[in-house]
């Protein structure tokens, strides 16, 4: 699970090198970042808005899939917990 605070360290010191895209496991972006210096920093400003929303969003996905697996399932048909 990518920590949320270390990815806005990763593109703010380093996202013209695409450092944010290899701890997102993403060695491809990261590749063309370091070619690129950052999509010429356009493409950085626009990871403002993916990448860093992405590891939210999985770090959000991921701790609802927790809270569920807890034992609070609820049959839909009996609104009962299972």
């Amino acid at each position: 699970m990518a920590n949320l605070t270390l990815t806005y360290v990763l593109w703010l010191f380093g996202g013209i090198f695409g450092l944010h895209h290899l701890y997102l496991n993403r060695p491809r972006h990261c590749f063309i970042w370091c070619v690129t210096w950052g999509g010429m920093f356009i493409g950085w400003l626009d990871d403002t808005q993916k990448a860093i929303t992405k590891a939210h969003h999985e770090h959000v996905v991921l701790r609802v899939l927790e809270l569920s697996s807890d034992n609070h399932v609820v049959d839909r048909q009996t609104d009962r917990p299972t």
